[in-house]
């Protein structure tokens, strides 16, 4: 009788627990293989991330030193300019007070000699 129980007893409900153990035990392993796949996939995109970033900050490193370089340059370059146009304005206008100083100075000539003859003729009392 015990035979009749356990015949029953499998089909009806050991055999489908089983089946419904297995399943489960597929899914949670498929899910799991996904899982795993996923992070594998999220790790790949992390690190080439991670390595196309670094690329991109040493090209731009890279290209701020070609930048600052010709900055340079072309500091020096408007600077230098700016020294000789500020060093020939100088000289221009050293030229022109030396020409107004020496304009004047023979102008204070011609004056004091002129003052000179008129103080002598009036102390003379005649023309010279």
């Amino acid at each position: 009788m015990l035979g009749l129980l356990i015949y029953p007893t499998q089909r009806w409900l050991l055999a489908p627990l089983v089946r419904v153990l297995v399943e489960r035990e597929q899914r949670t392993a498929g899910a799991l293989e996904r899982a795993e796949s996923t992070h594998a996939e999220a790790v790949r995109m992390r690190e080439e991330l991670e390595r196309e970033l670094l690329r991109a900050r040493t090209e731009a490193q890279a290209h701020r030193s070609v930048i600052l370089g010709e900055a340079e340059v072309e500091e020096r370059r408007i600077l230098e300019e700016a020294r000789t146009d500020s060093a020939r304005a100088l000289e221009a206008v050293r030229s022109s007070v030396e020409g107004e100083l020496a304009e004047a100075r023979r102008t204070l000539q011609s004056d004091a000699q002129e003052l000179s003859r008129a103080a002598a003729a009036r102390i003379l009392g005649r023309a010279l």
